[in-house]
């Protein structure tokens, strides 16, 4: 497959104040590209011997609360961070509702949108929300009580917690509705002061404003183990994020073959590149996974998802959109915040798929004993349910 040229990415950062005005990559020259034979469908088969089953669980069984598309996925202390519809939870490991913190409105101290959530353990359990639109963080205890509220960029995608009162955040491409002189980065970190102290990853100013809303569990960062990661709209590399520093570095690149706009050309055919994107053109990667010896991720292309899976080398080891394993559950990997280091990958899954899933199964020659057991569990109308798979790679 041709390669292609890239988002420009500016590399170099100063911590007084913003990245410098180059718009040049200054990629490592050991940087990975990962070259993707994009439609290429491969037997699902394959799965089975690279990701193996282990354990699911249903949020919240009794149905205390309804949940809808999951919107962000966190591990942390045995314990699982769900956002769902401006509403955020925290459930053990068996899927036990502990808490559910909902304040949405107009009041002193509540959020008109849950952009994003980050839950943290103090003493006790709390919950980090970023609202775009007031651009306010607000962190709440278990008593709901808004115990800070701090002043942040507006109009942002997502954020992530650093150390040292350092915050990420991804622009996502700005807000058509809001401009200052910052917006065309897409990557901005400040400190406890609100103090920009880095803006890095500059996207092409035709292209402000233009995003993609990504769908269940899709957000821009992640965290496995120790490293953070994040993506971008589109652009197709993967970045390391550090912790202490809020420094961020290229790390990898998917080559999908398609051109994307670059930084510094202000006469791109923006309209040219918009189409056929997600059909005959394929979007950018999303739902970012690394293991210790591979690379998982999803793109769309002929407006349907498929799974990507590589070693560390960079070879493929799976892509299609139809990738379903041993007991005929098609995979819908959801990446998350992993700060206990389970390794695990985890696929959401909705009851109101099992006999629809049964039957491809059956047809398949799939065993359907665990969509069997669940369907003793679960009805149509039930929580969703979250299946962890090993990589066994």
């Amino acid at each position: 497959m041709k390669r292609t040229s890239f988002v420009a990415i500016a590399f170099s950062v100063v911590f007084s104040g913003c990245v410098s005005s180059a718009s040049r990559p200054d990629y490592p020259t050991d940087l990975l590209t990962i070259t993707v034979d994009v439609g290429r469908n491969d037997d699902g088969k394959l799965i089975d011997s690279i990701l193996e089953f282990s354990h699911y669980v249903i949020l919240d069984p009794q149905q205390e609360v309804l949940i809808g598309k999951i919107k962000k996925l966190q591990l942390l202390d045995g314990h699982i961070g769900v956002a769902s519809e401006n509403k955020a939870y925290v459930f053990d490991s068996t899927g036990r509702l502990v808490h559910c913190w909902d304040r949405q409105g107009r009041g002193p101290n509540e959020y008109l949108q849950m952009t994003d959530m980050e839950i943290g353990r103090e003493k006790d359990w709390v919950c980090h929300v970023y609202d775009k639109n007031a651009g306010k963080l607000l962190t709440y205890d278990m008593d709901d009580k808004a115990v800070s509220v701090k002043e942040m960029i507006p109009h942002a995608k997502a954020f992530k917690l650093l150390g040292d009162g350092l915050i990420a955040f991804n622009m996502g491409n700005g807000s058509s509705t809001f401009l200052q002189k910052e917006d065309y980065f897409n990557y901005r970190c400040i400190d406890s002061f609100g103090k920009t102290r880095i803006s890095a990853v500059p996207f092409n100013k035709q292209m402000f404003g233009l995003s993609t809303q990504y769908d269940k569990g899709k957000s821009f960062f992640y965290r496995y183990g120790e490293q953070i990661y994040m993506s971008a709209q589109h652009n197709d590399t993967i970045y390391q994020v550090s912790d202490t520093s809020g420094r961020i570095t290229p790390c990898l690149v998917f080559d999908l073959g398609v051109e994307r706009p670059r930084a510094d050309d202000e006469n791109y055919p923006i309209s040219n590149y918009q189409k056929g994107l997600g059909g005959e053109k394929p979007e950018v990667p999303v739902a970012f996974y690394k293991f210790p010896n591979g690379y998982l991720a999803e793109y769309t292309y002929d407006f349907r998802p498929y799974v990507l899976i590589a070693n560390e080398q960079g070879e493929i080891l799976y892509t299609g959109n139809s990738a379903r394993d041993k007991n005929g559950v098609l995979l819908r990997p959801v990446p998350y915040l992993d700060f206990d280091n389970s390794g695990y990958l985890i696929s959401y899954f909705s009851p109101v798929n099992i006999e629809a899933d049964k039957k491809i199964g059956r047809r398949k020659g799939c065993d359907s004993a665990l969509l069997d057991e669940l369907s003793l569990k679960v009805s149509e109308n039930s929580n969703p349910v979250l299946l962890f798979y090993k990589w066994i790679y």
